[in-house]
């Protein structure tokens, strides 16, 4: 499997899978309100092992999308190099733990901090990759029609992740009544962005791969036969 149809594969079963652990956990987890609390609150207790291994393993699944990305766009360097932060932020914001969300700043532990670090990296790294691939797409026939999706996703999710800033506060002491559906708006329209665009990814490495099997076909048989 090449790197396009892998970073393809990766892209869409990533974040369906990232989507769908996380909503169902959050039906499941007795005490949880999705509204309130945010989804890195789901690795927290005797449950949190299953949103760490979400977060790291939808990181990896990013990353693959974004080798397959570099691979399709190669004049697209600092886009992809986008997707490998978003991939490096999940893995970072699911190995270090969050802190109870009331905890103030300055008592933060250091994996508390780290995971404000690596979160910051996923949520500002995602509008900023659709930001820059949208220009790509305008440029590329066969990506065209996603730029304009591509430039909304991108405005949408910078201010879903600006707002949701400001609600929590600097000093991470209140609780926003909507924290977390302004966290999962920012979230699911980002992984409904890469399902799509990994889609098209797949059907691009399908169209190069007949090309380039009807240019093998079309050529002349050498003397000897083979």
């Amino acid at each position: 499997m090449d790197g396009r149809k892998l970073g393809a594969v990766a892209g869409i079963v990533g974040s369906v899978a990232f989507v769908a652990t996380f909503t169902i956990e959050g039906w499941l987890r007795p005490g949880y309100d999705a509204q309130r609390m945010f989804l890195s609150e789901l690795a927290l207790g005797p449950r949190g092992l299953v949103q760490i291994i979400n977060f790291v393993a939808c990181g990896f699944a990013t990353i693959l999308f974004a080798r397959g990305m570099r691979a399709e766009f190669p004049a697209a360097p600092a886009a992809a190099l986008q997707l490998y932060v978003v991939g490096v932020g999940l893995i970072g914001a699911g190995l270090f733990v969050m802190d109870p969300l009331t905890t103030p700043t300055s008592h933060l532990s250091w994996h508390g901090l780290l995971h404000g670090v690596f979160g910051a990296a996923f949520f500002y790294g995602a509008p900023i990759a659709c930001f820059l691939f949208a220009r790509h797409f305008r440029e590329a026939p066969r990506w065209r029609s996603l730029a304009g999706y591509t430039l909304a996703t991108a405005v949408v999710t910078v201010i879903a992740a600006i707002g949701g800033r400001i609600a929590l506060g600097l000093e991470h002491t209140t609780r926003p009544s909507w924290g977390g559906v302004v966290q999962r708006t920012h979230h699911m329209l980002y992984f409904i962005w890469q399902a799509i665009v990994a889609g098209r990814l797949a059907g691009a490495g399908e169209r190069r791969a007949a090309l380039a099997a009807r240019d093998d076909e079309s050529l002349p048989a050498s003397s000897d036969g083979r």
